[in-house]
């Protein structure tokens, strides 16, 4: 799944390399929303995805500045009268210092070999079938109050 949408990923708003107000080169960052197998428990699905997947797209795109991710605690959460429980388990982000680096990885993703032991090592962990990837533009107050890293 991550390798097919590297391959289709074409979007302007970071092909335009936007550079923000100060000069900065902006950073790109992927957000994956992305929900367990079937049959996968909890525990079984944090395990699989923190010692055999993230070490795996590490190892393929060593670009990768920083990677996240964020499990969902269902217990407790807040939602809106009309809100349903999101379908996807972990919401993970993928940042990477620049557009090169970015280029690189989603190069790397897409090699054949590469792609082929990705959706292998997915098919272990994810339901692929409620994936979503997005680009994201991210922008903080600084300081005390969100500012990038």
């Amino acid at each position: 799944m991550l390798a097919r949408w590297a391959a289709r990923m074409n979007h302007p708003l970071w092909r335009k390399g936007h550079n923000g107000c100060r000069g900065k080169a902006m950073s790109v960052k992927v957000i994956a929303m992305l929900a367990r197998k079937p049959g996968l428990s909890e525990t079984e699905f944090v395990r699989y995805y923190e010692e055999c997947h993230a070490p795996l797209i590490l190892s393929i795109a060593p670009q990768i500045r920083d990677y996240r991710r964020n499990y969902l605690q269902r217990e407790g959460a807040i939602l809106a009268s009309r809100a349903r429980m999101p379908e996807f388990d972990v919401i993970t982000e993928l940042r990477f210092d620049d557009q090169a680096a970015f280029d690189e990885a989603m190069l790397a993703f897409t090699d054949p070999v590469n792609a082929a032991r990705i959706a292998r090592d997915e098919e272990n962990v994810f339901d692929r079938s409620k994936t979503m990837f997005f680009v994201a533009t991210e922008l903080g107050s600084g300081g005390r109050h969100g500012g990038q890293d």
